[in-house]
């Protein structure tokens, strides 16, 4: 099992110098003028603000919203500090800011005691921290929005675990998204249900997304290799 613990908002919180309540309206741009918008909260994103958007077009949709810059540097630092309170724990794997992956023991059926080491080690940080757990990074970074106490998916639920998960959780780029969101497709559920045929029109990154819709965190998936099980699937 893999252990995924987020820090939500953490270059904004960082460019702050606090931690980001949820309720908040604000949002990180990367340059004082023509920036986008590179993090937003919740409140900020269901106003209708993307991540990439023009941060002028952003104040437009939240007039309201606090505009915080980012402070790259400091928060490269303040990130260092993060991983050295998580190694403790454990060895751990930097997924990024605000992102950090350990893999718990063979033997290791209790995640939830590792959620525990893992909240206690960054308690001095002041900061909130969301934990999932799965057989692979991509399932248990997935497990960390399904409440922040501490997902855990059963081995072998991966396909059924994430169909429910927005697309936008794929790493998909915006020409992509884009005519997916035309075709109506919403959810990795959605996603997961898309003929060979058109996803092959997405480029050559499709078959890797097409396998994380289904829970299957393998770089080397393509559209034209198929995992056996994908294959079975689609052969009904």
């Amino acid at each position: 099992m893999i252990l995924c613990a987020r820090l939500p908002w953490f270059r904004l919180s960082a460019a702050l110098r606090r931690a980001v309540s949820p309720h908040e309206s604000a949002f990180l741009v990367d340059r004082p003028l023509r920036g986008r918008v590179v993090e937003a909260t919740d409140p900020v994103l269901a106003a209708g603000v993307r991540i990439g958007m023009d941060a002028r077009q952003a104040l437009r949709w939240v007039p309201f919203g606090r505009m915080v810059l980012d402070e790259p540097a400091a928060t490269a630092l303040r990130w260092e500090a993060m991983l050295a309170l998580l190694s403790a724990v454990g060895p751990l794997e930097d997924g990024g800011l605000g992102l950090a992956f350990l893999r718990l023991d063979e033997d290791e059926d209790e995640p939830a005691r590792w959620f525990g080491a893992v909240r206690d080690a960054l308690r001095p940080s002041g900061l909130p921290v969301c934990l999932g757990a799965a057989v692979n990074r991509f399932v248990a970074r997935l497990a960390t929005y399904r409440g922040g106490g501490g997902a855990v998916c059963p081995p072998g639920r991966e396909d059924t675990f994430v169909a429910d998960a927005p697309v936008e959780r794929l790493p998909l780029d915006e020409d992509a998204l884009l005519r997916l969101r035309l075709l109506g497709v919403r959810t990795l559920g959605d996603f997961s249900l898309l003929p060979p045929s058109y996803l092959e029109r997405l480029g050559p990154e499709a078959g890797r997304w097409y396998a994380l819709a289904h829970g299957i965190d393998d770089p080397g998936v393509t559209v034209r290799r198929l995992p056996p099980r994908l294959q079975a699937v689609k052969g009904k």
